[in-house]
């Protein structure tokens, strides 16, 4: 049998792990060889005590890189969906999780309501909701409270919920990491990080990253929430400024509002969200804000109006325009207001534009704006019953519409989206 030599790799504070060497020539080490061995050692127990800081150093790195890229990001979001929408689509990969289930408290229900989950959109559509207390996200929103779960099944406070599990995927939850959403001394949700993707569960180190995460996430929940209340009163002034302009109108009452309805739902169906979907409901709520500049006896005139007077219609788009000018928030519809009875095939006014020339928002208006007037009684002409009015609309595709947008039209308008 030969010799056998184990040695300490330390460095400066601590044993960082052992040499073992073993000699089967001969029967022991002389202390030259121990002393030049003992050397390689120390200078392997610092070049892994450099090479464990270096990883620690890039861990905090990637750590701090998250929260900055997190932080900017959620920063810039003013609508809880883009808020929560930027939590399942970048966390996870920032904490190792496979995906990120939002819960937010309503103080309507009472209830922690799940929000959305990573993953294709149709995933998110079942609905799970929690009291305070019950199961795990019921728990850590009383408790306020972070918490590492290794195995979900022998935790008694997980409760298998079928629509939760068929929203991850079908990949069942192995362990989780939960943390609170608390701004100030308010609870507001709670964020899960379900099934750490290097299999052996969440660290403390992933818990510490994942509850900065949520700190910010609350801050901009708040910022959310009072941005859609200064927004909730935007609207309702706006809508009470068009349905008084309607107003002077018999037969246009209520116009703005209907024209609003469709016009979100044909908006949202074409692609658009966020700010934009705003912008349009703004929009389609003042399209005909101009005409307040139209006097009452051509506005309220019972019987069809003289080309003089049409040439005093004609002129609201441009009013419209100029009443919304001022509001520096709003200057972005503006052309889409100023635009809205342009036609496809350019025949259209105020500037005769054409095609693909007329902003997108104002042909969606257009379409909406004109099947509303064909279904409503005018002193021109009786209320058309909505089937004729869009076959009506449909043969005026390519004409006095984009063919592209009646065609998303007429699908809102058959599955029932418009309500």
């Amino acid at each position: 049998m030969g010799g056998a030599l184990c040695l300490p790799l330390r460095t400066a504070d601590e044993v960082v792990g052992a040499l073992l060497l073993v000699s089967f020539s001969r029967s022991q080490f002389n202390e030259n060889e121990i002393r030049l061995l003992t050397a390689a050692a120390d200078i392997a127990g610092g070049s892994i005590h450099r090479a464990i800081l270096f990883e620690q150093l890039e861990h905090r790195v990637h750590e701090l890189g998250s929260l900055y890229e997190f932080g900017r990001a959620v920063s810039m979001s003013l609508r809880l969906e883009d808020v929560v929408r930027l939590i399942v689509e970048t966390v996870p990969p920032a904490v190792h999780a496979q995906l990120v289930t939002v819960f937010l408290w309503s103080e309507i229900e009472e209830r922690l309501v799940l929000q959305r989950v990573g993953g294709p959109d149709d995933a998110s559509k079942a609905e799970v909701k929690y009291r305070g207390g019950e199961g795990l996200a019921g728990w850590v929103f009383v408790e306020r409270r972070p918490t590492i779960v290794p195995d979900v099944l022998s935790d008694p406070r997980w409760k298998r919920e079928p629509e939760l599990e068929q929203m991850l995927m079908g990949v069942p939850a192995r362990n989780i990491l939960a943390v609170p959403i608390i701004h100030g001394k308010k609870a507001l949700g709670v964020l899960l990080a379900v099934n750490h993707e290097g299999g052996s569960g969440f660290s403390d180190t992933d818990q510490s990253l994942f509850s900065a995460l949520a700190g910010q996430t609350a801050i901009a929940l708040e910022n959310a929430k009072l941005f859609e209340d200064v927004r909730d009163i935007s609207v309702a002034a706006i809508s009470s400024l068009a349905t008084a302009i309607d107003a002077r109108d018999p037969y246009t009452r209520g116009h703005s509002e209907d024209v609003t309805r469709i016009v979100v739902h044909l908006a949202r169906d074409l692609g658009w969200e966020g700010a934009d979907l705003e912008m349009i409901e703004f929009a389609a709520l003042l399209h005909d804000v101009g005409k307040i500049a139209v006097p009452d006896n051509i506005l309220r005139k019972p019987v069809e109006l003289t080309p003089e007077e049409w040439d005093v219609i004609y002129l609201h788009p441009y009013h419209s325009a100029q009443i919304v000018r001022p509001v520096e928030p709003l200057r972005k519809i503006i052309p889409w207001i100023y635009h809205h009875h342009e036609h496809w095939d350019g025949s259209g006014y105020p500037d005769h534009l054409k095609g693909e020339e007329i902003p997108e928002g104002a042909r969606i208006i257009a379409v909406v704006d004109s099947f509303n007037a064909m279904t409503t009684d005018r002193p021109y002409h009786k209320a058309l019953p909505e089937p004729e009015a869009m076959r009506e609309v449909k043969r005026s595709a390519g004409k006095q519409f984009d063919p592209r947008i009646v065609k998303a039209f007429l699908k809102v308008m058959k599955t029932g989206k418009r309500e």
